[in-house]
This record gives structure tokens, sequence and C-alpha cells, in this order.
């Protein structure tokens, strides 16, 4: 398990400066458990605005937090490459189970969100945004006993071509 509940920041585990190749699989990554925060102090899994390719998360219990897992790619040209999310289970979120930016080729299967939030506001299970090419959203499940989340999977611009075409 990997456990960071701080009162402040509470990432467990923070992907960053072109990490690439790395396979996390079959762990725990616990943030704060009682966050009522939609700040991105407190997101679990943390990547931001570079470029990690060729990620994967597989079988992994991603627990609390503001954000599960918060991914973003650098910009609409410059895209993060082949990020795989696949038989993870998301729970407890205040905010998002996961947001995903500027992504090519991104896999995201047999994943499972649950939430008792009280949020009140707009919130998403599952969020993409210019995730393109092969991108994959295929066999996974929201499981939420309130009205949160707001939207269970949301994609804008998300592009495919002919010859790159993608599947949810």
């Amino acid at each position: 398990s990997i456990t960071n509940t701080g009162a402040t920041y509470s990432r467990a585990l923070e992907v960053s400066n072109g990490a690439e190749h790395n396979i996390f699989s079959r762990n725990i990554f616990q943030g704060d458990p009682s966050t009522t925060t939609t700040s991105t102090n407190k997101v679990v899994i943390w990547s931001n605005t570079g470029i990690d390719s060729y990620n994967s998360f597989l079988n992994n219990e991603i627990r609390g937090g503001s954000y599960g897992m918060y991914w973003y790619g650098q910009n609409t040209t410059t895209l993060e490459e082949n990020t795989v999310s696949d038989g993870n289970r998301f729970s407890r979120q205040y905010y998002y189970g996961i947001r995903a930016w500027y992504h090519s080729d991104m896999k995201f299967r047999n994943n499972v969100f649950s939430t008792l939030s009280a949020y009140t506001g707009t919130s998403y299970g599952f969020y993409f945004f210019y995730c393109d090419n092969e991108f994959e959203v295929v066999n996974n499940r929201i499981e939420a006993t309130t009205a949160v989340p707001r939207y269970g999977i949301y994609m804008a611009n998300c592009d495919a071509t002919p010859t790159r075409q993608g599947l949810v």
C-alpha cells in the first residue's frame, strides 16, 4: 500500500519528468479518505503537463482523494501516448474518478468507480478531454448511491481518424 493522507497534500503517487514505460500493478493507492475539497492537492495519482507516456495501471485500488487520477499531457499538439488503465477500482473520490487531458491511444478498460460523495456541484466519474486516435473506453462500471457523479463518462474533443478509430 502507498498512503498519503496529509492535511494539505495527499498525493500517493506522482509521475513526472518524462517517466515512461512503468507498470503499476496490484497496488493500493490511498489518499485522504475524508476530503471535502475539489483541490488538486488531494489527488491520489498525479501527472501534470509533462509527457509521461506508456504507463500502465493494472488491477489497482485507488481510494479517497478529491480525484482518483489526474493525468495530463502537455497540449493539443504534444499528447501523451498509450496510457493504460485496466481493472482498477476507484473508490470514495470526492470530485472525479479520473480526469485525463491530452492523450493519444489511451486505453481505459474494465474499471469501476464507486462513490458516496456528498459533493453538490458538477462532478464526473470519468472525464476525458482531447483523448485522440485509438482511444478506448470499454467495459467500465459506475456505482453511485447518491446523485454524485453528475456525469458518469464525459468526453470532449476526443478525435479519431478513419485509420485510427476510437472505441466506446
